[in-house]
């Protein structure tokens, strides 16, 4: 089973992504969050196997939320919603903290093999 944990403050996005997620019996989403505080508050709290977090979700942004995870979890694996396909300006930073980035626009085929990539590269063992 791969546990995700969902990071947006768009309400619709997000509900968008359990259902479409959650429509695969190997997926269940452990918690949602829509700020960044949050986000971290809920990795440090749920088994997640893998972070899904908007690159601009609220208060603390997917940024420094990811730095701030990446301390506490380095096991984490980390998939970036943009607004933008590929690596976002920006994310230089953290670029190689992170499983991959999936932009907003993209299908639920997508996300889901952008999730699944995630959660494998978790069992390849990279810490």
């Amino acid at each position: 089973m791969i546990r995700v944990l969902v990071a947006t403050d768009e309400p619709l996005i997000g509900a968008g992504i359990r259902r479409a997620l959650e429509s695969h019996s190997d997926i269940v989403v452990v918690a949602e969050a829509e700020t960044g505080p949050a986000a971290v508050d809920a990795a440090t709290r749920h088994d997640a196997d893998v972070l899904l977090i908007d690159v601009t979700v609220a208060v603390l942004d997917g940024l420094n939320a990811i730095e701030q995870l990446r301390r506490r979890l380095p096991a984490l694996r980390v998939v970036v919603l943009t607004s933008v396909g590929g690596e976002p300006d920006g994310l230089g930073a953290v670029a190689g903290d992170v499983a991959g980035f999936v932009p907003k626009s993209c299908g639920p085929d997508e996300l889901i093999r952008a999730v699944r990539a995630a959660h494998d590269d978790t069992r390849g063992g990279r810490p």
